[in-house]
């Protein structure tokens, strides 16, 4: 039985794009994780692939998956509130210039583009690192279906 890989494939594209912005601002971006790893180890800012909420629709013969895939930049928490905040901004602001100008990240089919940005703070073994979490506007895959499995 064929199985999909479209969250699989989503991710690794994901990570493909944040690793192609780390090779063009290593000063900016020190880490790509596939997934939230368990702690930092001092290699920040850094960015991870974080959720990958989905609403998905079934019609004749026909599932269709409509993902909205989230990056999540994660800021080094030591230096001043100012310095913490202008680097966050800096990194923010550079990585979605980035993303607009990589329209086809995951597929030539879809459009890649951040339409949320939410300002969080993350909470690791008793350190607070600010955070910014990317939504991305609506991956879709279009899976056809029939009556005995994939």
């Amino acid at each position: 039985m064929t199985t999909t890989t479209f969250r699989r494939d989503v991710t690794n594209h994901l990570v493909n794009l944040a690793t192609d912005f780390q090779n063009e601002n290593p000063t900016l971006l020190l880490r790509v994780y596939p997934r939230r790893p368990q702690g930092f180890t001092g290699d920040l800012p850094a960015v991870y692939v974080g959720s990958h909420n989905e609403a998905i629709t079934h019609g004749q013969g026909l599932r269709v998956r409509i993902m909205e895939p989230q990056l999540v930049l994660v800021g080094n928490p030591a230096g001043a509130p100012e310095e913490i905040a202008d680097e966050m901004d800096t990194l923010v602001d550079s990585f979605l210039d980035y993303v607009t100008l990589h329209p086809h990240a995951v597929s030539s089919n879809t459009v890649t583009s951040v339409t949320q940005i939410r300002d969080v703070e993350l909470e690791l073994d008793d350190v607070v690192y600010p955070a910014a979490v990317l939504t991305l506007g609506e991956t879709i895959a279009r899976e056809g279906r029939s009556r005995s499995g994939p």
